[in-house]
C-alpha cells in the first residue's frame, strides 16, 4: 500500500462489457501505466477515469495495431473506469457507437 493514497472504495470488480482485454483488474494505487493496443478493425480512442479525486486521461484516435501508453497518478482506493469510445457491437454498424468499458479496482 502506498501511504500517499487514502481509502475511497468503490465498485470495480474487473467488469467487462465489450472487447476490452484487462489484466490484472487490481493494482496498487499511485501511478500507474496502461499500454493500450487497439487491437480491433476500427479506429477507436480509450479514456480513462476515476471520481474521487478526479482524474481524467485518454488516448488519441488509434488505427487497429497501434499502441500507446497513459500513466495517470491515482491518490485513493477505489475504482477506475476504462471506456473504449467507438466499439461498434456486432449486428449493430453505422448505428452508433456503444461504448465498450471495463472497471478497475486500485488496492
Amino acid at each position: 500500500m502506498h501511504a500517499d493514497c487514502h481509502d475511497d472504495r468503490a465498485r470495480a470488480d474487473g467488469a467487462v462489457r465489450g472487447g476490452i482485454t484487462l489484466a490484472p483488474t487490481r493494482v496498487p494505487c499511485g501511478t500507474v501505466t496502461f499500454v493500450i493496443t487497439d487491437t480491433g478493425p476500427l479506429s477507436d480512442s480509450l479514456s480513462i477515469f476515476s471520481e474521487a479525486p478526479p482524474v481524467f486521461e485518454a488516448t488519441p484516435e488509434l488505427a487497429p495495431g497501434q499502441t500507446t501508453s497513459l500513466t495517470p497518478r491515482f491518490a485513493a482506493k477505489g475504482a477506475v473506469y476504462l471506456q473504449s469510445n467507438t466499439f461498434q457491437p456486432e449486428g449493430n454498424e453505422g448505428n452508433g457507437g456503444v461504448a465498450e468499458f471495463a472497471w478497475l479496482t486500485l488496492v
